[in-house]
């Protein structure tokens, strides 16, 4: 009896330590010692394109002490200083990793996933959040303030000229309204396509522009030095020798340019041109979308698409296809009278039709 009153004893006390210990153990979970130091190598930071691989800017944090060998997550929280970390970017950092360093890419990115302007200074504030598991013993540290500009992923350059002009802008050459040129990944070459239309051909700038670095005339301007050579700050207005839409590619790394007709339009029984078949009613293209556009009203009739007013490339329905897909040379598009809008995909070799 004395031997099964030992067991029982020993066992209650066995018990009694383990649920000890787990008492301990979650309240040093839930407390833990000291607090977390947050510092950044930098307050202030300047992105641009050339930085891309080279580290920008590191954070190093102390450890907190849970009180035994937690498996501890860490997170760098970053956040505009208005919005006061309520919807934070997060980054979670690797095991015992007690610095993380960033390049200018991936600093870019957290910056532009911030919804931050690319032309100014803004503020944000960083802090790390620190846990076990579930999110026990939730701990922050300090927050450190940056001053800081990202760079845009596309870049731009702007192309004011007499196309402008228009009852809402009776002189045209205005920067701010201006379409632009585009760089996608910022190698200094930039493309896009400029429609120059039919009015005010009397005009001695009818068909000019130039090419501003900024929306203004203040920030530098490209100008034609002849041959296909051009320079900013200096040159004559360029030219395109007359209505229609190009393709005008800037190149600043050699200081270099082209200007290439580059015109998608509807021809057809259904146009409503003089003549059809052969006078294109041109499409319009965005330089945001990559697609070309047309509000237009068709007769009944047929109509395809043709590039550069030239029978050489036309895309027209694909028989094998779905309502919508074109082919090279393809059939004849039939259609019955009324205002459509029309927009072309020539990439993927499609178009929607919608009725006004």
């Amino acid at each position: 009896m004395r031997k099964i009153f030992i067991k029982v004893l020993t066992l209650a006390v066995v018990l009694l330590g383990l649920g000890a210990c787990k008492k301990d153990e979650q309240k040093s979970i839930l407390n833990p010692k000291g607090e977390i130091e947050l510092k950044a190598s930098t307050d202030q930071l300047v992105l641009e394109k050339s930085m891309e691989e080279q580290e920008v800017i590191s954070f190093t944090f102390n450890q907190l002490d849970f009180g035994y060998n937690a498996a501890v997550i860490n997170v760098l929280q970053f956040s505009e200083k208005s919005d006061n970390f309520s919807k934070p970017l997060e980054v979670t950092l690797s095991a015992k990793e007690l610095k993380k360093a960033f390049n200018g890419l991936e600093f870019n990115q957290i910056l532009l996933k911030l919804n931050l302007p690319e032309d100014e200074f803004s503020d944000i504030e960083v802090r790390l959040m620190s846990y076990v598991g579930n999110k026990l013993g939730l701990t922050y540290s300090n927050k450190v303030s940056l001053n800081v500009k990202p760079y845009p992923l596309v870049f731009r350059v702007y192309v004011p000229g007499h196309y402008q002009k228009g009852a809402d802008n009776p002189t045209g050459w205005t920067p701010e309204t201006a379409d632009s040129l585009i760089s996608a990944t910022g190698n200094g070459i930039y493309e896009g396509v400029i429609y120059f239309p039919n009015a005010n051909t009397t005009d001695d700038d009818a068909f000019e522009f130039k090419i501003t670095t900024k929306k203004d005339w203040e920030n530098g301007i490209y100008g034609d030095l002849g041959n296909g050579k051009t320079e900013l700050g200096k040159g004559n207005n360029f030219k395109v020798p007359g209505a229609g839409s190009y393709k005008i590619t800037l190149n600043t790394n050699d200081d270099t340019y082209k200007i290439e007709k580059f015109s998608w339009g509807v021809v057809g029984s259904a146009n409503p041109t003089s003549d059809g078949w052969n006078v294109d009613s041109d499409m319009r293209y965005n330089n945001t979308t990559g697609l070309w556009e047309i509000n237009i009203t068709f007769l009944t009739g047929d109509f395809k698409f043709r590039y550069n007013h030239d029978w050489g490339i036309n895309l027209g329905a694909d028989p094998d296809g779905e309502i919508g897909d074109l082919k090279d040379s393809g059939a004849d598009i039939p259609i019955t009278a009324g205002n459509y809008n029309i927009v072309l995909d020539v990439g993927n070799k499609s178009y929607t039709i919608v009725k006004k």
